[in-house]
């Protein structure tokens, strides 16, 4: 929106506009995107990646007229917001857990890289600002990059620092031998050793260093951890182009296609985390945009280093030229193993660097008649119209989105229901509708929870929790059979997911199939083998067992679980039904009456109940009610304990006449 104001503003001066090679190569990138985002089937993704990139044309077509004190002035702006950032994080960063399961706190940024990648763009930054300002200015700029750099460290993004140190190598490389007697080598030294004693505090804190060493050893183990996922995302992406064309998917399509294309391995590795993203900016633009959107966009860059190459010869300007090449070739880098540009706080450095190279790289400069300018600030207004349009109903939507789910965190379904609903029908995201349906399927509105999980599914296929949602509610709805037919789609589209092989697994056990049952049971435990150590798994096993007539692998099975979990209740609660089917009352009262030890409230009402049934079967009614009673003092909602007490207290009138 500012751009946009920035841009109608100096149509309403009447500016003269420029015209140069690399906003002719710009406006071919922006066309064969726009090409790609036609025939996309998710217009909201598309039209959110085609406004982003064209407001990167408009901001790179406004710094073409920008002098170069604002240039100085946006440059110190991105200085204070990476020092402001960089502190902020790094004193988040020693309270909080670690988020998405990664060895790092980024509550800055919410991601590594994209956190990483922002520290290490302005810290180039500030380095070459020390050549123009004053001893004192000096002192605030190095305690600056001590602050971003402490917090670069923190991130633990290996594409930030290899990056960082391409940029500088770069940067110093070129400005020693522009300058070389210019430099203040004792000035330089102070600084450059002061900043790397910063940045290697966090390794006094012992877990971070172990951490530290572990992902710099990392960088050669191809074959483990986040740099095999991003080998497996890869070689998925390139199957997907191999099969979808040279042509594109659509602008914003990744998401909605890799799933078909996703390793086994590399999803139980991502912990089923959805891939939105390949963690490669040429590769995004290659499948979603297709080859000629690649060629456009490599145009694009080569016209930029020519440029700037070329500027390094003038003596006034070649400072900045060198640092916007040396940010350049850091955006190369890092988008060979992430996604800086996608990302607004890094890829804003793009089009500031191609309209640094276009400053003086003019074809044609024109200046519009007064209808022409009243014209194009029409259509300004026009186009501004429905991006304000649709920038309010995502901030309208978001705010009724984090009500609901706040209100679903506190248990009150009902109005997160609303609040979800409402932030559905203002901005139709998928993420959106989701949460919906769950707050409904938590509220128990099956029938309306499962038309809105269909519609989630038929938008975004790729979204596995829908699938398990949907099979719930059905299960709710007590349509057992087509809760099976959906979780065996999503098994197929998902064959790594042990959420899926769970629920199938409990799903066969209600309707009577252990052999099924157990066939999912198997396969978790191969896909995950730590699973068979979890209380869950040896119980459902043990059903398992029970319902194929296996009832001596059965009771193995609650062993094991009593022996790994001996203060659960549950092992001895599935032993004593198992004691009890077999008329071993003794036994089973010894495990009922651990329940009763271990248990809550709930689950000691269901153990009296149990001993009452025990006592009525053997006609001691007095006991039986006796117990029962407990069992419904326990648990007043329990209504079979009140049946119970009904019939024998029926029974015993009887007697007595």
């Amino acid at each position: 929106m500012t751009v946009f104001a920035m841009w109608l503003l100096r149509l309403r001066r009447g500016d003269a506009w420029r015209i140069s090679l690399l906003d002719v190569a710009w406006l071919a990138f922006l066309a064969s995107w726009f090409v790609a985002a036609c025939h996309g089937s998710d217009r909201i993704n598309a039209m959110d990646t085609s406004v982003y990139w064209c407001l990167l044309f408009l901001l790179h077509k406004e710094a073409t007229h920008w002098q170069t004190t604002t240039w100085r002035t946006v440059l110190w702006g991105f200085l204070a917001s990476g020092i402001v950032s960089a502190g902020y994080g790094s004193l988040e960063s020693f309270y909080l857990a670690p988020l998405h399961t990664y060895p790092s706190h980024t509550s800055t940024f919410g991601n590594i890289n994209f956190a990483g990648a922002y520290m290490a763009l302005t810290l180039l930054v500030a380095c070459s600002s020390l050549s123009c300002l004053s001893k004192r200015q000096n002192y605030g700029v190095v305690a600056g990059m001590a602050v971003m750099a402490f917090y670069l460290m923190r991130t633990g993004s290996r594409a930030a620092w290899l990056s960082l140190a391409a940029g500088l190598l770069c940067y110093g490389g070129l400005c020693c031998g522009m300058c070389w007697q210019k430099i203040s080598w004792r000035r330089a030294a102070i600084a450059i050793l002061f900043v790397s004693l910063c940045s290697i505090l966090p390794l006094l804190q012992e877990n971070w260093r172990t951490k530290t060493y572990e992902r710099l050893a990392g960088l050669s183990q191809w074959g483990e951890g986040s740099l095999k996922v991003r080998l497996l995302v890869w070689h998925g992406t390139l199957q997907m182009i191999r099969e979808e064309g040279v042509f594109g998917i659509g602008a914003g399509q990744f998401v909605h296609h890799f799933y078909r294309y996703r390793d086994t391995e590399e999803y139980l590795k991502s912990e089923g985390r959805l891939v939105d993203d390949p963690h490669n900016e040429w590769l995004r633009l290659l499948v979603e945009g297709g080859l000629v959107t690649v060629l456009t966009f490599l145009v694009l860059v080569s016209l930029s280093i020519a440029r700037l190459l070329t500027t390094l010869r003038a003596a006034e300007e070649w400072p900045h030229s060198l640092l916007f090449l040396s940010l350049l070739l850091m955006l190369l880098l890092m988008a060979c193993v992430a996604s800086p540009i996608q990302w607004p706080a890094s890829g804003v450095f793009l089009p500031l660097v191609t309209a640094w190279a276009a400053r003086e790289s003019r074809v044609r400069g024109y200046s519009l008649s007064p209808w022409g300018r009243y014209l194009a600030m029409l259509g300004g207004f026009t186009a501004m119209l429905p991006l304000a349009w649709w920038t309010t109903t995502r901030l309208v939507a978001d705010v009724f989105f984090v009500r609901g789910q706040t209100a679903l965190l506190q248990k009150h379904y009902a109005s997160a229901a609303e609040d979800l609903e409402k932030a559905v029908n203002w901005h139709a995201h998928t993420l959106y509708r989701i949460e919906w349906g769950r707050a409904l399927l938590a509220s128990q509105q099956y029938a309306r929870a499962s038309q809105v999980l269909r519609e989630s599914i038929e938008k975004a296929p790729e979204l596995e929790a829908a699938y398990v949602d949907l099979g719930l509610c059905l299960v709710g709805l007590r349509e057992q059979d087509e809760a099976l037919a959906i979780w065996k789609k999503a098994v197929s589209l998902f064959p790594g997911s042990v959420t899926i092989h769970y629920n199938l697994a409990k799903l066969y056990l209600l309707v009577k199939q252990g052999d099924t049952a157990y066939r999912h049971l198997l396969w978790i435990g191969v896909l995950q083998p730590e699973q068979r150590q979890v209380l869950s798994y040896c119980l459902d096993l043990g059903l398992c067992h029970e319902v194929r007539g296996e009832f001596k692998e059965a009771l193995l099975a609650y062993s094991k679980a009593k022996e790994l979990y001996p203060l659960q209740p549950w092992p001895y609660w599935q032993t004593g039904l198992w004691m009890e089917r077999f008329a071993l009352y003794d036994q089973a009262f010894y495990y009922y009456e651990k329940v009763i030890l271990l248990g809550q409230p709930a689950e000691q009402a269901r153990a009296y109940y149990r001993m009452a049934r025990i006592y009525e079967a053997e006609r001691q009614w007095s006991s039986a009610l006796n117990l029962y009673k407990r069992a419904l003092a326990k648990d007043p909602s329990l209504p079979e304990a009140e049946e119970a007490i009904a019939r024998i207290q029926s029974k015993t009138k009887a007697n007595e006449k």
